[in-house]
């Protein structure tokens, strides 16, 4: 289960980094703490966003 975590942590960021450039270190932090759930729904929602700042607010959301 550590090693999905991880994938789908490394997916999110690789995405995020394709389609808004550099991820800043404190949405990386806040990402490091999300659960393998968190992640497969910011992933979704990643793939809509128009910006990091809209990922950031919605780890909020998801993260509860």
């Amino acid at each position: 289960q550590k090693g999905e975590l991880n994938t789908r942590r490394q997916l999110l960021l690789l995405l995020l980094e394709h389609r808004f450039g550099t991820v800043p270190v404190r949405l990386v932090l806040r990402i490091n703490k999300l659960t393998v759930d968190d992640l497969s729904r910011l992933y979704n929602l990643a793939l809509d966003a128009s910006s990091l700042s809209e990922i950031d607010e919605a780890i909020s959301d998801v993260a509860g």
